[in-house]
């Protein structure tokens, strides 16, 4: 087996895990049912194209199981409309949960709480469904301001209508978090994981997953 960025590729670790006696959680799925045994928590960040985190999620479906997707809000991706909101709702409408992506580096904290409230409301609006938690974009490369922003979210989370944000420490301490970037694994391959930890919490992002995207300028190309 070949430990590549492909859906295919996807679908044999997800079959191994499977096979191996795990079950698939969303994150908020896995805070209210604390299930036990062998788990895995799939997230996805959608950066910048959602006909990738369609594809993605058409093919989890085909697997049988669910994922969350925290969808970015900014002027290069807007699922609030056209044909973007019609992809954004049939992800939903698959079982998948909706999540909030977002940006520390866009407004000051002092307006940060209306920010957010108003991209979640258009965010449940847009996919029917309700949004659980929230996720911040690039979360080690902006520093203090990350760290400052990530306490000021815990700190309101019931007053912003969310029951987690994706970095809490009650992931972290429970599961084995590993990530890719720019089809790199930070920690190898996702299928290396499996087996040699009881509990995982996965991160991909399907721009990545897939043959016609091996650069950014290729995604640039995709998305003109």
């Amino acid at each position: 087996m070949e430990c590549n960025f492909t859906y295919n590729h996807f679908r044999e670790a997800i079959g191994i895990a499977k096979d191996s006696g795990f079950s698939f959680f969303t994150m908020h799925d896995v805070l209210i049912k604390k299930p036990s045994g062998k788990i895995i928590v799939l997230r996805h960040d959608v950066d910048l194209s959602m006909k990738h985190a369609l594809k993605m999620a058409e093919t989890e479906r085909m697997l049988g199981i669910n994922s969350t997707y925290f969808f970015r809000v900014n002027e290069i991706v807007n699922p609030f409309s056209g044909k973007n909101s019609e992809m954004l709702r049939k992800i939903a409408k698959m079982g998948h949960e909706i999540g909030l992506h977002y940006d520390s580096d866009v407004i000051s904290l002092d307006d940060f709480k209306e920010y957010l409230l108003d991209k979640k409301k258009k965010l449940e609006i847009a996919s029917g469904s309700k949004v659980y938690g929230a996720a911040l974009h690039r979360v080690k490369k902006l520093g203090a301001k990350n760290i400052e922003t990530l306490n000021f979210i815990e700190g309101f989370l019931g007053e912003l209508g969310l029951e987690y944000d994706a970095y809490s420490e009650k992931f972290f301490k429970q599961l084995k978090y590993i990530s890719d970037s720019a089809r790199h694994w930070k920690e190898g391959c996702m299928c290396q994981h499996i087996g040699k930890w009881p509990r995982l919490y996965i991160l991909t992002h399907p721009i990545w997953w897939s043959d016609t995207t091996t650069s950014l300028v290729s995604i640039i190309e995709e998305l003109i």
